[in-house]
């Protein structure tokens, strides 16, 4: 008999779907990172380095595509070039931990030991300073709502105060 062949799709190409085919947008250079991601998950490393150069043509500085053409370069092999495409994302965000990290892996795998400590250092201490700047934005948002809960329990305070005022008016 004839064999057939069937491929699975994995979630993440077929909710990306959609997407492959719009026209090009304001978030083309995201929508195609966001795809070739896609890709990288599906194991289709040409397709994904196909999206991340043309995110890059269409915003050369989208951190998030250097670190992911980085991603694929490296498991490619070419080391050199992920090295070069991390570098570029921490030109554009100096705090990017996933490029600081990506490029402590990179020179791990060229034997650059104390550049590799130094680039995982760097990576840790950047997710610490976007932690502290979440929990920052956490307390506030807190903040915020118990001053409007305050407020709140102030103005029922004073409709009671009302209340009892009027009644004994009476």
């Amino acid at each position: 008999g004839v064999l057939s062949v069937v491929r699975v799709v994995p979630p993440a190409l077929t909710a990306l779907a959609p997407l492959a085919d719009l026209p090009p947008g304001p978030f083309e250079a995201e929508r195609l990172t966001q795809l070739g991601t896609a890709f990288v998950l599906d194991g289709s490393d040409d397709e994904a380095r196909s999206c991340f150069t043309r995110a890059l043509e269409v915003d050369p500085t989208h951190p998030r595509a250097l670190v992911n053409l980085g991603n694929v370069a490296l498991e490619a092999g070419e080391v050199d070039e992920a090295i070069e495409r991390y570098q570029q994302a921490l030109r554009v965000d100096e705090d990017f931990a996933n490029a600081h990290h990506n490029l402590g892996v990179a020179y791990r795998r060229k034997g650059m030991i104390g550049k590799s400590v130094r680039s995982l250092r760097r990576a840790q201490r950047a997710d610490r300073k976007r932690d502290a700047h979440q929990a920052r934005e956490d307390v506030r948002a807190l903040r915020g709502r118990g001053a409007g809960r305050s407020l709140r329990w102030l103005g029922w305070g004073a409709l009671a105060a009302l209340g009892v005022w009027w009644f004994f008016l009476r």
